[in-house]
């Protein structure tokens, strides 16, 4: 199809400088079942920006938790030169697992912000199917302006 066929002009010259700078919009539509659209406020948006920190949180608690247990297998199984090594292993073991812990502790009580506002967001739409919604008929209290 060619451009002067479809907006009436013989050639590109005889159209309209704004016309020739705008380029033919295509657009395809699958039709659905249904739609369903979300309301969502900005405190919420913003929320969801930020993201959850909990997945940071379990990462270090994953890492210093595999470094424990890898110097604590070193301990088990090597001998160290001197007192003050073994020592120095001693407490750094030591304060690798308890940090883990930590960290794993508070990956587990930690509550996930984002996933709490998404639940949140679907639960203001109702999962019935109404007649009304099948029939594409609007529902009860709006009419043809309210929802334009």
């Amino acid at each position: 199809m060619s451009h002067a066929v479809t907006t009436g002009y013989r050639n590109t010259f005889d159209m309209p400088k704004s016309d020739v700078d705008q380029k033919e919009l295509v657009i395809r539509r699958g039709r659905v079942d249904s739609l369903d659209i979300y309301e969502v406020k900005e405190n919420e948006l913003l929320t969801l920006e930020r993201g959850s920190t909990r997945g940071e949180v379990f990462n270090f608690a994953v890492a210093l938790v595999s470094a424990g247990l890898t110097l604590l297998v070193a301990l088990l199984t090597a001998k160290f030169p001197t007192d003050l090594a073994t020592a120095v292993a001693v407490a750094v073991t030591l304060a690798l697992l308890v940090l883990g812990l930590f960290f794993a502790i508070s990956w587990y009580r930690t509550k996930d912000e984002a996933r709490e506002v998404l639940n949140e967001i679907r639960s203001r739409v109702p999962h019935e199917v109404s007649a009304s919604t099948v029939s594409g008929r609007l529902p009860p209290g709006l009419n043809e302006a309210e929802s334009s």
